[in-house]
């Protein structure tokens, strides 16, 4: 259950700050959720673990430009930024059955930030999770061959039950009714991988998962920015950057 390494001039930055604990702690956690590689919902995907995480970390160091490091730009908070960011950035694929029901459900304790859940120019606000789900679930009943056999295998026949179900009971699922799931947070681990920064992972409490909201509350919507960004157009991104810099700081 090792957590992700860290390149070291990222845990020199870190190493004395009030970014130590807190960050270490969420690779504490992070390294329990991959050290297993476990994803039911994608059994086919190519790795997306703790090596994962680290190639991430370490492409980033080299692609900063060296008078970063040598004017000292860099500090503890951003180091703590870009650590948890490539920690959850991909988190959302590790989602177990679970978690996945409590996520869209009704009572579901995830939900769009304020400037997400208003419509944009050129992206549509944030659904909340229980209606993106039932909205999936109608798109899917309507995929024709081609879409079921991308996503299924060739001979697939049919959209599998889950598509049908308002309860859903994991007892029941084939592996097309994961691998349906599995397109479902394929489209939206982004977005979840921000919210898994103010609200936790969907599954775990805050005794197993530490919540950065809570944690590093003045840095936690910097860190799911960051790992949301790498599914979003980055000029509207810019434009969230922008209305954080105006000072709204509400949800």
């Amino acid at each position: 259950m090792a957590p992700p390494q860290i390149p070291l001039k990222l845990r020199e930055l870190l190493t004395g700050s009030s970014c130590e604990g807190p960050t270490a702690e969420l690779a504490d956690a992070v390294g329990t959720i991959l050290d297993a590689n476990a994803m039911p919902f994608f059994p086919a995907f190519t790795d997306h673990g703790a090596h994962h995480v680290e190639r991430v970390l370490k492409a980033a160091v080299e692609l900063t430009p060296d008078e970063v490091w040598e004017k000292d730009l860099f500090k503890p908070a951003d180091a703590a930024v870009l650590v948890c960011a490539a920690m959850l950035h991909d988190l959302a694929l590790h989602l177990h059955p679970g978690g996945f029901i409590e996520l869209v459900s009704e009572e579901t304790p995830f939900k769009p930030t304020l400037w997400f859940k208003e419509d944009h120019v050129g992206r549509p606000a944030d659904s909340p999770w229980p209606k993106l789900w039932a909205a999936f679930q109608r798109e899917a009943r309507h995929f024709g061959l081609s879409k079921i056999e991308s996503l299924f295998g060739p001979g697939a026949e049919g959209v599998p039950l889950v598509a049908h179900e308002e309860t859903l009971d994991p007892r029941t699922w084939t592996e097309t009714d994961r691998l349906l799931i599995g397109e479902f947070l394929r489209r939206h681990h982004a977005r979840l991988s921000h919210e898994i920064a103010l609200y936790g992972f969907p599954g775990l409490g805050p005794d197993q998962f530490p919540v950065l909201e809570a944690r590093m509350p003045d840095l936690a919507d910097a860190v799911g920015t960051l790992a949301r960004s790498h599914n979003e157009p980055l000029r509207l991104m810019l434009d969230y950057l922008t209305f954080l810099e105006e000072g709204a700081t509400a949800r």
